[in-house]
């Protein structure tokens, strides 16, 4: 009699599914995270499920505004890390852009696409410079960054 392998009635993308890096960190995550709520007392299943009855109370537009611009911090940090690089003050540049292009939109003088435009290239502008700041401070030139 042979050993059926468990993956034999599957499909190939659930058998992909399971071995995937990212469920086991998304799995492991959650242990770990059970494990501190735990220790200080709180009750594990009672955190998660008022985690996620949270977005669905308050709204899917409150969460996708905020998930968004934490997303974009991640990208912010994670694209120079490939890179060798090492980004600090993400924040500060998405504030600062944010300021730039909400000033540009409201007082530009422009019909709405090129207003749109401009506060958008207001916004990468700023937050850039702003991103500029922390080289030209350690070589003393913003384009002797390495």
């Amino acid at each position: 009699m042979a050993v059926q392998s468990l993956s034999e009635g599957r499909s190939p993308a659930v058998s992909r599914l399971l071995r995937s890096s990212a469920l086991h960190s998304v799995v492991a995550a959650a242990l770990v995270g059970a494990l501190f709520l735990v220790g200080t007392g709180a009750d594990p299943v009672a955190a998660y499920g008022s985690s996620s009855a949270g977005p669905r109370a308050d709204g899917i537009g409150s969460t996708l505004t905020t998930g968004t611009s934490i997303l974009g911090l991640a990208v912010a940090l994670g694209l120079p890390m490939r890179a060798g690089l090492l980004n600090l003050g993400g924040d500060g540049q998405l504030v600062l852009g944010g300021i730039a292009a909400a000033a540009t939109g409201l007082y530009v003088p422009l019909p709405a696409p090129l207003a749109v435009a401009s506060a958008l290239l207001a916004g990468m502008v700023a937050g850039g410079a702003y991103a500029a700041l922390a080289p030209s401070a350690r070589t003393g030139s913003p384009c002797r960054c390495w």
